[in-house]
């Protein structure tokens, strides 16, 4: 816990993120975070960008074609992503939850997620 005040006070205490598969969200977190100052959602983020691929034949199609040497347990649920197009997805929204309002949980991960895209 070697993160100043000042730090806490921006971002998101670290955390393991075991095998997600969400790094690219907790980096675009971690990002507006910075920019807004407050720590944002990653679990929000990852939601967003996984809301806009579900949405989009063309997205869904070259994720799942990217993603099919993972072996992924996971059916609907997409598993990595890109941080550019998680940060233009976000800006697209124009709202995004605090890590207080959507904290991440490796343990409901699956579950949170399907919630939010519906």
């Amino acid at each position: 816990d070697g993160m100043s005040q000042q730090m806490k006070n921006y971002f998101s205490t670290p955390l393991n993120q075991s095998g997600s598969g969400w790094c690219y969200a907790f980096v675009t977190a971690d990002l507006l975070s910075a920019h807004t100052k407050s720590p944002i959602s990653a679990t929000h983020v990852a939601a967003i960008f996984n809301q806009r691929i579900e949405s989009n034949l063309y997205l869904k199609m070259k994720h799942k074609l990217i993603s099919l040497n993972t072996n992924s347990p996971y059916d609907s649920i997409f598993v990595g992503g890109w941080v550019d197009s998680a940060l233009k997805y976000v800006a697209d929204k124009k709202r995004i939850c605090l890590e207080s309002d959507l904290p991440y949980d490796k343990e409901y991960r699956n579950q949170t997620l399907r919630a939010l895209q519906r």
